[in-house]
């Protein structure tokens, strides 16, 4: 069976075949010439119409192969899921453990613990800010204000809608295609 591709050529061809003919047809008076190219031209459409039932055929085929995959896709979705669920609780239940060892430590007064295969030191932490007062540390030169701007993506295109041209040197709106399998 041909692939996709070549079907793809072969219907070009076709297709560049028939406006020749029928230019061919157009520019002649002769009853005989024209009876030619007519024969010529329901052939070509016949081989047209047995490509575009191939193109069916192996669409067909496409579509069995994209539900497959995107199925086989989902499942590994499922899995990442889950997969990060015992991810999270087995960081958890680490975090917990090395929690309670620091609190032992801190409770005991030592800084190092020596055991057959491990020894634990406690250490310090790169220091963290928490509950600023955003105003004061601004008088203070500790901070500098910052301000965004949040495009309307919907605001863009309903403009578009209305009146492409308003948009020159606004924004580029693209509009591309897709499949729908049904």
């Amino acid at each position: 069976m041909s692939t996709l591709y070549d079907l793809t050529d072969d219907a070009r061809g076709l297709m560049e075949a028939l406006l020749a003919v029928g230019a061919m047809a157009d520019g002649t008076d002769d009853e005989g010439i024209r009876a030619e190219f007519q024969a010529a031209q329901e052939t070509l459409d016949a081989q047209l119409a047995a490509i575009h039932e191939q193109l069916g055929t192996k669409s067909d085929s496409y579509c069995w192969v994209i539900k497959a995959l995107s199925a086989e896709a989902d499942a590994y979705r499922a899995r990442e899921e889950e997969f990060a669920a015992k991810r999270k609780a087995r960081e958890n239940a680490a975090k917990r453990l090395k929690d309670a060892l620091r609190d032992v430590m801190e409770a005991l007064g030592m800084d190092k613990i020596q055991g057959t295969d491990y020894t634990l030191a406690l250490q310090n932490s790169p220091p963290g800010v928490s509950q600023v007062d955003e105003q004061a540390a601004l008088a203070a030169g500790m901070a500098q204000e910052v301000t965004t701007v949040r495009v309307d993506s919907r605001a863009i295109i309903a403009a578009w809608k209305a009146s492409p041209e308003s948009l020159d040197g606004i924004a580029e709106v693209h509009q591309g295609r897709h499949i729908r399998i049904r």
